[in-house]
């Protein structure tokens, strides 16, 4: 009797090991297709800054935001592209869902959607709408995104928000806005 069950067991601690073999090697394969996908992006959009003709509408504005918010801090574009940039994601219903989620009641639906918006500060009708949400905003990872983006693009509106904020800051999250 007994041993039947510690048999039982055994094939079940198996079955559910191969199962999770199985997962992990699926979430593997799933992420590296998404890399390589994100590296084609990446390439193709290089190539028409360098040749200058720019085609944003090849891309869907889910991948493009991405690309421009992974290139932002490093590549520095011209005013002419960052404004194509700008107008063809500002024109898109992706941008206002994503500015929709700034007032998510999911904490990571928020946090989400200030990460994605924090490079696109320059655009007035994204930057009222970060203002608007950082009076708001009482999660202090959201507060520190939202800064970012405003503080990025030398917002003074957004440094008197962010004194009433900051006595209610943890020590370590005080010292982050402050360095902003």
């Amino acid at each position: 009797m007994s041993s039947s069950l510690a048999i039982i067991l055994t094939v079940t601690v198996l079955s559910i090991d191969l199962v999770l073999l199985l997962a992990t090697l699926v979430v593997r394969l799933v992420r590296a297709s998404g890399k390589r996908k994100d590296h084609a992006l990446e390439e193709q959009l290089l190539q028409q800054l360098e040749s200058e003709t720019l085609h944003l509408d090849t891309f869907k504005p889910k991948d493009l935001l991405r690309l421009f918010n992974k290139l932002s801090p490093t590549l520095h574009f011209n005013e002419i592209v960052e404004k194509e940039f700008y107008d063809y994601l500002t024109s898109t219903s992706y941008l206002q869902k994503v500015c929709k989620r700034l007032q998510s009641f999911s904490v990571l639906g928020r946090i989400e959607a200030a990460a994605k918006l924090r490079y696109l500060a320059k655009d007035p009708f994204i930057r009222e709408t970060m203002l608007a949400a950082l009076k708001i905003e009482t999660n202090q990872v959201v507060i520190l995104y939202l800064f970012q983006g405003l503080a990025r693009r030398r917002e003074r509106k957004a440094i008197s928000i962010m004194l009433t904020k900051l006595h209610r800051a943890t020590f370590w999250m005080a010292g982050r806005y402050r360095s902003l």
